[in-house]
């Protein structure tokens, strides 16, 4: 009796520390995610804006539905990085661009999160770019190469 009592206390302690483990260390593969409420899903900062940005766990799509990624210069002179989606990621893209009209999808890359557009209107088209505005040709073909390992 004794010791199926320690056994069950044991069990039950690891399981309440692998419950309590924080959220924060979960990894997030490269991607696009929802964002949620403060204090829901997953937090990473954000490069672009230095704040604490809470993400859906669940991509919206990963590098695997990205089936061709390139690099083009706006008539600014910025550069940006194109990502068109297989058949599964457009219509995933399209249901969440739908659904996120007026607000903010997050792109994650390596578990950072680099970018978080506004949605105007839903992207039914399968395409979507990396287009911050300030990251270079050079920074851009990293991106782009490191993620077509994944792929």
């Amino acid at each position: 009796m004794k010791r199926k009592i320690i056994l069950f206390v044991f069990l039950f302690s690891n399981f309440l520390f692998a419950f309590a483990q924080n959220e924060s260390d979960k990894y997030l593969e490269t991607g696009w995610y929802y964002i949620e409420n403060e204090g829901v899903g997953i937090p990473r900062i954000s490069e672009e804006t230095k704040e604490i940005v809470y993400i859906n766990p669940k991509p919206i799509a990963t590098a695997k539905n990205f089936k061709e990624l390139k690099i083009y210069q706006d008539s600014d002179g910025a550069y940006g990085l194109t990502m068109k989606l297989n058949k599964i990621g457009t219509n995933e893209w399209s249901i969440a661009t739908g659904k996120s009209i007026g607000k903010h999808l997050a792109f994650i890359f390596n578990d950072k999160l680099i970018f978080t557009p506004r949605v105007n209107a839903q992207i039914d088209f399968g395409i979507t770019a990396l287009n911050r505005g300030d990251l270079t040709k050079e920074e851009l073909e990293e991106i782009k190469k490191q993620i077509e390992i994944k792929k």
